[in-house]
């Protein structure tokens, strides 16, 4: 008697989640669809990257000045930077 009891409520247990498993499967599915209809077509997005080219050449022809190259340096910390937990002070170099 006591097995049988296991065995139902295992059997409810794997139900259960084969059920919400499948359910997830298939609201996936449909969020996938709907974000695949609104998906511009390819002839679209070829269209406006052909704009884009063509508008950053102009604005490249029109200026004719290359744009210096920017320093690799990181933007110097906040004034008020708080500590940080587990490093004395002396220790964090700014």
């Amino acid at each position: 008697m006591n097995i049988s009891f296991i065995r139902l409520c295992d059997y409810l247990i794997v139900n259960t989640f084969h059920v919400l498993a499948v359910n997830s499967v298939q609201s996936l599915k449909n969020h996938f669809l709907e974000q695949l209809e609104a998906t511009p077509k390819k002839d679209e997005i070829v269209g406006y990257v052909e704009e884009i080219k063509r508008k950053v050449e102009k604005s490249t022809a029109v200026e004719g000045v290359e744009e210096p190259p920017v320093e690799n340096k990181p933007p110097p910390p906040p004034a008020n930077q708080p500590p940080v937990p587990g490093l004395r002070t002396s220790e964090v170099k700014y």
